[in-house]
């Protein structure tokens, strides 16, 4: 099996095989461009949401329980002591 000026020459036998290895890059080469696509605008929507109000209010609602959870902790321990 040779490659000779981009084309590939190969036998009969050899035929198989070297189609098998060529559709399994193609579609990785498919693979890679399809996550590629609109790479763009997800960007611009995951910032959209992350410095979004929505993001703000589950991050503040996330933090507020650990604190409630923290200060219901202290008061635990102080009366036990």
């Amino acid at each position: 099996m040779t490659n000779m000026r981009g084309v590939w020459i190969c036998s009969f036998n050899e035929f198989k095989g070297l189609s098998y290895v060529l559709r399994e890059s193609i579609l990785a080469i498919q693979a890679i461009v399809s996550t590629q696509e609109n790479k763009g605008s997800k960007m611009e929507t995951l910032y959209g949401y992350l410095t979004g109000s929505e993001f703000r209010n589950h991050l503040e609602a996330i933090v507020e329980g650990f604190t409630q959870m923290q200060d219901d902790l202290n008061r635990e321990i102080r009366s036990i002591e």
